[in-house]
């Protein structure tokens, strides 16, 4: 996607975008989870606002017992993406539109949604803040293209 053509959808209007992982499971948590930590990604994760060590294991976030709102943020190029754990069957991140402003955020952004769907051979969209019907962007793994 060229950045002429795609610069619009990226326009400040007061809500994010989402990337989203369809059709997820704990074992691609765990891929994702562990690639980021692998390749020195500088993630932050907080547990309840509080900064701590990201769990070695997808399911001691998705613990049932586990208590406090948890949330990740990392650096894709120059934009920081936030990832939220609400389900086990969606791997979710978000961002701000106006934080991919020319080709070269762009060309990182869709570099991170193609390595999500290389990791977990799922569908991986670019949409609206909370509309999965809205697509911007789609990465499909056997389509090789977003």
């Amino acid at each position: 996607m060229d950045w002429v053509q795609a610069a619009p959808d990226f326009a400040a209007d007061g809500s994010s975008r989402d990337i989203y992982v369809l059709n997820a499971s704990l074992a691609d948590w765990q891929v994702v989870l562990d690639d980021l930590r692998r390749t020195g990604t500088a993630l932050r994760y907080f547990k309840s606002g509080v900064r701590t060590a990201l769990p070695d294991r997808a399911e001691q976030i998705f613990d049932p017992g586990a208590s406090g709102m948890q949330t990740m943020s990392l650096p894709v190029g120059d934009i920081v993406v936030h990832c939220h754990f609400f389900r086990i069957d969606e791997i979710e991140f978000d961002l701000n539109p106006s934080d991919v402003h020319g080709a070269s955020q762009l060309e990182a952004l869709v570099g991170f949604m193609r390595r999500l769907g290389e990791l977990t051979g799922k569908c991986v969209v670019l949409t609206r803040e909370n509309l999965k019907d809205s697509v911007i962007l789609r990465y499909q793994p056997d389509a090789q293209t977003p």
